[in-house]
């Protein structure tokens, strides 16, 4: 496991998964205040954008399965492998790739229907 990346706290997407108290819960927040969302340098403009940004796409993978949202966040956020991931969920790695697969399918005509179809 890579802990530089993600110091010594587990994520709250791997609890979910560990605790068994919730199987599917509704939705993992990101936390706001991690680096990697920072806006250093952006204008109070630039920063309303982004966060207007960021809460649609949010709305876009809580429209996602709860297994297809999680082995996403998993990879792309939280930076595991794939064998780390099928670790962390107890399933085989050939259903964490094909669970990756459909989330960025589903995903990718989410954000096509958004774009032809805007609110």
């Amino acid at each position: 496991m890579k802990s530089s990346a993600r110091g010594s706290s587990a994520s709250p997407i791997k609890n979910a998964f560990n605790s068994g108290a919730n199987k599917y819960p509704e939705a993992v927040p990101l936390d706001p205040q991690d680096e990697c969302y920072a806006d250093i340098g952006a204008g109070p403009r630039e920063s309303l954008i982004r966060k207007e940004q960021e809460a649609e796409f949010m709305k876009l993978l809580d429209q996602l399965a709860w297994p297809h949202r999680a082995v996403l966040l998993l990879h792309f956020v939280e930076d595991f492998s794939l064998d780390e991931i099928a670790s962390i969920t107890g399933t085989p790695l050939g259903t964490v790739k094909s669970r990756l697969h459909y989330a960025r399918k589903t995903l990718r005509k989410l954000l096509e229907n958004q774009y032809e179809n805007p609110a």
